[in-house]
């Protein structure tokens, strides 16, 4: 593992808008709920909008050139897309709610579904679909959790296991903590598992080329604070494995409690019992 230097704390960032897309009333460039975002090598960027069904296609310049998808389940369509990246020219699309993976040509036409629903024969954990598809043609997947009930949930861990075409398990590349996606809120108060954590996160490469790996790990007592980043390629070799040392930056109570509101404020939810309501989302 190589130790990277230290990062400065008076170091100074700056964001600069190069782009931008979107519109409150112009027709293509209305976007609802962005789920992802991959560009291609010609620079044409891929914006899959879940309100929508739809994936819109623009140019390098933002120009809108066109719509892939509606909502349905026949070829082509959508129920609820997740992800989406590239196999060589091909672009895919994961939708759990119709477990299948759609495959599109640059321009939109259908090539193909694949059906790899990885099944980790767990009373914890669903039956799922691949996260990313690797360049190889496998899939990435971290099953979705399933909250328990009479037990502690510290003691359970969520697996990030590459599988085959058929969905079977072939290599296991990051064990997690475990975490659900549950939001409970109850009378202006706001009651959340899990929001800001120090679970490992992991994503692919567009391209499927590799697996990015960020072990987030919990605050020392002393000493330097750190995280390590890792990269393993699709035919999983280490290519690179770095430990950063950062100064913290602490997250204030009320900051997270306005970030929970943000979040579950409309999202569609059910009345318990005890008169709270429970949100299924997707947090981070």
């Amino acid at each position: 593992m190589v130790h990277a230097p230290v990062l400065n704390a008076q170091q100074q960032w700056t964001l600069v808008r190069e782009l931008r897309i979107g519109s409150l009333d112009r027709g293509n460039y209305s976007l609802g709920d962005i789920r992802d975002l991959v560009v291609d090598n010609q620079g044409s960027i891929y914006v899959f909008d879940r309100l929508n069904k739809a994936i819109f296609v623009y140019d390098h310049a933002g120009n809108f050139v066109r719509r892939v998808g509606r909502d349905g389940e026949g070829p082509g369509e959508f129920r609820m897309p997740a992800t989406m990246g590239w196999l060589g020219d091909t672009l895919w699309v994961a939708d759990p709610r119709l477990a299948r993976i759609t495959l599109f040509t640059r321009a939109g036409e259908v090539r193909g579904t694949l059906r790899i629903l990885y099944d980790p024969r767990s009373p914890h954990h669903a039956a799922s679909l691949p996260q990313a598809l690797l360049a190889d043609g496998w899939g990435v997947v971290e099953p979705t959790g399933i909250p328990p009930t009479g037990m502690d949930i510290a003691r359970l861990r969520t697996p990030v296991v590459k599988v085959d075409r058929k969905g079977r398990a072939v290599d296991t590349l990051l064990v997690k903590p475990f975490a659900s996606g549950f939001v409970i809120l109850k009378s202006g108060g706001v009651l959340a598992f899990p929001y800001f954590n120090d679970h490992p996160l992991w994503d692919a490469e567009p391209s499927g080329s590799a697996i990015l790996i960020a072990y987030r790990d919990a605050a020392p007592k002393s000493g330097a604070w750190s995280f390590r980043l890792r990269r393993i390629r699709a035919d999983g070799t280490v290519q690179g494995d770095r430990r950063y040392s950062y100064p913290p930056i602490p997250v204030k109570a009320n900051v997270v409690d306005s970030l929970m509101t943000v979040t579950a404020r409309d999202i569609p939810g059910s009345s318990t019992p005890l008169g709270w309501t429970i949100y299924i989302a997707i947090l981070f």
